[in-house]
C-alpha cells in the first residue's frame, strides 16, 4: 500500500470528494497562530503524534505549534517510520519501524518501502 497524495482547493466550506481509500491525511499550518481547519473524511483516524482518535466525516479546527502537525491515519493502515533523521537520502527499508493503526483481525495490509514488501497481519497465535 503506498500513501497516495493530491491538492486539493476548498472554498467556503465546500467539503472534498475523496478518493477511497485515504490512508492519511495531512493539513498544513499556515497561520502565524497556528489554528488550522481541515476536513477528516469518514471513518476512524488517529493523530499521528498524540495517539488521540478523531470521527469523520467532519471539519475539524486545531491550534498547533512549530512541533506539531495535523496528522491523521486511518484506522487499518500501516506507516513505515524510517530510522535516520539527519539526511533524506538513505536505504528506507533499511531498520524500518511499521506503525498498524486498529487493524481487522487476520485481514493483512501490504506496505512497500524502498525495495522491500512488508505484510502486516493481526491476529492471535501466528508467531507460535
Amino acid at each position: 500500500m503506498a500513501v497516495r497524495a493530491a491538492p486539493i482547493i476548498l472554498r467556503g466550506g465546500e467539503v472534498p470528494r475523496t478518493f477511497d481509500p485515504w490512508v492519511a491525511v495531512l493539513a498544513p499550518v499556515f497561520s502565524d497562530d497556528g489554528e488550522v481547519t481541515y476536513y477528516v473524511p469518514k471513518g476512524t483516524w488517529t493523530h499521528f503524534q498524540t495517539n488521540e482518535k478523531v470521527e469523520g466525516p467532519r471539519w475539524v479546527r486545531e491550534r498547533h505549534g512549530f512541533s506539531s502537525i495535523p496528522l491523521l491515519v486511518r484506522s487499518g493502515a500501516a506507516i513505515a517510520i524510517g530510522d535516520t533523521e539527519d539526511r533524506p537520502d538513505y536505504r528506507h527499508e533499511d531498520n524500518v519501524m511499521l506503525r498498524a493503526y486498529e487493524l481487522a483481525e487476520e485481514v493483512p495490509v501490504t506496505v512497500s518501502v524502498g525495495a522491500a514488501v512488508f505484510m502486516v497481519v493481526r491476529g492471535v497465535g501466528l508467531c507460535g
